[in-house]
């Protein structure tokens, strides 16, 4: 930075001849210069905030980006735009074809009765929350009584054709347990007779109610 310049006013200089009066600059230990004639750095007073630059940190540091090859953390305006509504439709394609490839190369695990626990949680979970929630609007109370690990029995009253009311506790369940375990339901025959049903009661864990 240049040294400061005293600029007289036009009757200061008609006062001292017209000559413009040099500039002074204190040195010594309560100047604010140096001896060398370069200009002191400017320090903050004490408890003061120091004002951010352009190309400075808050504590005077050079502050380091692409120019010189340095990196710099991501700002709000990223971190916004990672929260935004396309990001989050961008990180659920992503999954959902993740999930497909998946499906075709048969890179998942079943066990021995042939339940699919991710495609029960992708997909059969997924359709049936809404009417859980909207439609019938399920409520749960007694919740801290299931453990969460090891065996349990749940024994519940059922009534009607349709098994729905047993397909709403399984999604009661695993929503709002703490350990979100899967109930595994017993079915009667017929529900093992009827072609595609027969096959998503298998992949969501079910089995048929008899003694074997």
């Amino acid at each position: 930075m240049a040294d400061a310049k005293v600029i007289p006013f036009d009757d200061d200089r008609s006062r001292s001849g017209g000559g413009a009066r040099p500039a002074r600059r204190r040195t010594g230990a309560g100047g604010s210069g140096r001896g060398d004639g370069s200009a002191a750095p400017v320090s903050a007073l004490p408890g003061a905030q120091v004002p951010e630059q352009p190309g400075l940190l808050s504590d005077g540091s050079p502050e380091t980006g692409a120019a010189d090859g340095g990196s710099r953390e991501p700002g709000p305006d990223a971190v916004e735009a990672d929260r935004s509504p396309a990001g989050g439709w961008e990180r659920r394609i992503a999954g959902g074809l993740a999930f497909l490839r998946r499906r075709v190369t048969g890179d998942y695990d079943v066990d021995e009765f042939g339940y699919d626990r991710e495609l029960t949680d992708q997909v059969l979970m997924s359709a049936l929350r809404p009417l859980a929630d909207k439609y019938f609007r399920v409520e749960v109370k007694g919740i801290e009584n299931i453990p969460s690990d090891g065996g349990a029995l749940i024994v519940a009253n059922h009534s009607g054709t349709l098994p729905l009311d047993g397909l709403m506790l399984q999604v009661a369940v695993h929503d709002n347990h703490p350990a979100e375990r899967h109930l595994r339901l017993l079915a009667a025959d017929l529900v093992f007779h009827l072609p595609v049903v027969n096959e998503l009661a298998r992949k969501a864990g079910h089995t048929l109610a008899c003694a074997e």
